[in-house]
């Protein structure tokens, strides 16, 4: 589907091993790469690439569940 768009030059659409585990995957990070590459808008590449959710990084939930806590962490979201 990604390659129908034309937004970028064609990625692989084979999925292949996640190193040596027993998982297949299509590699998603080396499309978003290709994205971000195919990107001019001078405001848009300039938005920070971000670490995403709060619990895409911190896996405890007294953090994630304490918004004081949570409050703390925004610093990483922030310019």
């Amino acid at each position: 589907m990604h390659n129908e768009l034309g937004i970028t030059a064609p990625v692989p659409t084979k999925v292949s091993s996640f190193h040596e585990r027993p998982y297949m995957v299509i590699h998603a990070d080396e499309i978003a790469v290709a994205i971000r590459a195919a990107i001019t808008d001078e405001q848009i590449k300039n938005i920070p690439v971000r670490i995403g959710a709060l619990d895409q990084f911190v896996d405890c939930t007294d953090i994630a569940g304490n918004a004081d806590l949570s409050r703390k962490l925004s610093s990483l979201f922030q310019r």
